[in-house]
């Protein structure tokens, strides 16, 4: 038998930093909003843009090469 056990994300506080960063990160990408992101831009080692499809293999952002909304290509 399957047991499913259910968290209150409010009671794991590695869940919401988690899903903080992610939102930091997606309201770059998509509202193309730099404020949060760069408040916490030291702590983000690495970005990896899956749609974009024309710079690939060089579709990935790190220390050398910053993560800027001006690079990123269009979310359609």
């Amino acid at each position: 038998m399957t047991q499913y056990i259910f968290i209150d994300e409010s009671d794991e506080p590695c869940l919401q930093v988690a899903d903080y960063m992610n939102w930091v990160v997606q309201r770059a990408f998509i509202k193309k909003e730099m404020r949060y992101f760069n408040f916490l831009k030291e702590k983000i080692s690495l970005i990896v843009d899956i749609y974009d499809f024309d710079k690939y293999p060089n579709n990935f952002y790190n220390r050398r090469n910053l993560f800027n909304v001006n690079k990123i290509n269009p979310i359609q």
